[in-house]
């Protein structure tokens, strides 16, 4: 008898893993990680410390992992599905000041090229962010879904203007683009508000790393290879 009943709990708990396990698969990511590498860079402090040297590497980075034959790279701060955060407090240009520590936060996520359309992530209104958003011109950022459901529920936020809360004095920036929210923490996690900056205009020195999301149909073993023998050129 106890032996049936431990079968039975036993069933119905690998039923329910089953189940539980085939609907986290029907869940939509909100970007497409078919035949994407992705692989981590830390620069170096000692070397990269400027943002301008960053800028540079990241640039060069590009240019070299694009000229391999059938590849699409982009990069990104916080991947999709890492949980990894970093979050500013932030105002919005033109209404009523908040009581310092009452501000309300955003997930921020710095990009470098093409991000929304190497990963497949859907534009709703507005544009992308392009290389003409670079140190030189109008401070730009693109929220997400979850960003513009919460802090701009009946209005549209292009041409907003946001900044952080706690700089001394604030660089804003303006909303020109709105995309779909992805799956950051995890399957059965809502997104978060975020808003995605261009690396060139974040003024952070010490954000010195990114993620490198390569998209091809190759071999992700022989393009790891190719991709790090591009980096070792660069540096």
């Amino acid at each position: 008898v106890l032996e049936t009943a431990f079968a039975v709990v036993l069933l119905i708990g690998a039923g329910l893993l089953i189940r539980s396990f085939s609907q986290l698969r029907a869940v939509k990511t909100g970007f497409n990680a078919d035949n994407v590498l992705t692989m981590r860079i830390d620069l170096p402090e000692a070397r990269y410390k400027e943002i301008a040297k960053q800028t540079a590497y990241r640039r060069a980075v590009l240019a070299e992992v694009n000229s391999l034959p059938g590849v699409e790279t982009t990069m990104v701060s916080e991947l999709p599905l890492s949980g990894e955060r970093l979050m500013h407090d932030f105002t919005v240009e033109g209404r009523p000041p908040v009581a310092p520590g009452d501000e309300p936060s955003v997930e921020t996520r710095s990009v470098e090229g093409d991000y929304f359309r190497v990963m497949q992530i859907p534009l709703l209104s507005g544009r992308r962010l392009t290389e003409q958003d670079n140190e030189n011109a109008q401070l730009v950022g693109v929220a997400n879904e979850a960003l513009v459901r919460q802090y701009f529920p009946n209005e549209s936020p292009l041409g907003a203007r946001v900044g952080w809360a706690r700089d001394e004095q604030i660089r804003w920036i303006t909303i020109v683009g709105v995309v779909g929210d992805v799956k950051h923490f995890g399957l059965n996690d809502t997104e978060r508000p975020a808003l995605y900056t261009p690396y060139s205009q974040s003024g952070r020195e010490w954000k010195r790393w990114m993620n490198l999301a390569i998209r091809s149909p190759q071999d992700s073993a022989a393009l790891a290879a190719a991709v790090k023998s591009r980096l070792w050129k660069i540096d």
